[in-house]
């Protein structure tokens, strides 16, 4: 397991939707609703090799991807938040390790992303459907 998919799998059992992921390289993917999936994986924000923020997908089986949002550490973490750095083959943090409390924060940006493309039972109750 390489350092990318291990902190990936941090931030999803954070979010307690590990039952629902499955992991690809440096990437994970989350089962939503109706066919479905979140695309969860790190991105750099300008600088090789530095991976300063979370890069959220939907995608869906037949029409691809549907949206995306990008979470900066800073924005979710505050001032100057540590990154994910790639530096003579190895990938660790840089500036501080995230705590299980960052790691919650960052969790619940994950769990609002996907709550987006998740049926809302009381919608479908009324006969409306996304």
């Amino acid at each position: 397991m390489n350092t990318f998919e291990r902190e990936l799998r941090k931030a999803v059992s954070a979010a307690g939707r590990e039952d629902r992921a499955r992991y690809v390289g440096r990437a994970a993917y989350l089962e939503l609703d109706s066919g479905l999936h979140a695309k969860l994986q790190f991105v750099t924000q300008g600088i090789a090799d530095r991976y300063g923020a979370l890069q959220l997908s939907a995608i869906s089986r037949t029409r691809g991807e549907i949206d995306r949002v990008t979470v900066r550490f800073e924005d979710v973490w505050g001032g100057q938040a540590p990154y994910l750095w790639r530096c003579d083959g190895k990938t660790e943090w840089y500036g501080a390790v995230p705590t299980p409390g960052d790691m919650e924060l960052l969790a619940r940006q994950i769990e609002t992303f996907c709550a987006l493309y998740e049926q809302d039972p009381r919608q479908e109750m009324c006969g409306m459907r996304y």
